[in-house]
């Protein structure tokens, strides 16, 4: 079942640049040991990587990433170069709907395992979409520290 997604006031907008500097602080420290993947948030890596996002990587792209990382569900909307990070499922249907746990998310996004690869291995799963939109996502979503 939806929930509904949580949204930021305008108010609490204005956090969004510190959260996401915060977030590329974060992303910058060495995986180790010492990360927790109970209390790790893949919501709040993908939302880091909206903020660093190369438009001209989503440039005329009008789609929708829904992301089941373990108990977390969050959605990305992409939007002609612009990106947006939600908490909860999708109100509209999903073009790419994946699931996977936190370590394969991470892995992913830092490049350390293709698309194809995860689905292979069955670390990711799709659930709706196809593999080459699949591979989008993270051309869309890549990290470049």
């Amino acid at each position: 079942p939806a929930t509904p997604a949580y949204e930021l006031t305008e108010l609490g907008e204005q956090l969004r640049k510190p959260l996401i500097s915060l977030g590329f602080w974060g992303l910058s420290l060495p995986i180790d040991e010492r990360i927790d993947p109970a209390s790790a948030r893949a919501e709040l890596i993908a939302l880091c990587l909206t903020g660093s996002n190369d438009a001209a990587a989503s440039a005329g792209l009008y789609e929708s990433y829904e992301f089941q990382v373990g108990s977390e569900a969050f959605h990305i909307q992409v939007n002609d170069g612009t990106l947006l990070a939600r908490s909860g499922p999708s109100s509209e249907p999903a073009d790419v709907k994946v699931q996977c746990d936190i370590e394969t998310f991470i892995a992913l996004v830092l490049g350390e395992i293709s698309p194809s690869r995860a689905l292979r291995e069955r670390r990711a799963t799709l659930l709706h979409g196809d593999r080459p939109a699949f591979t989008r996502v993270f051309k869309v979503l890549g990290y470049k520290p």
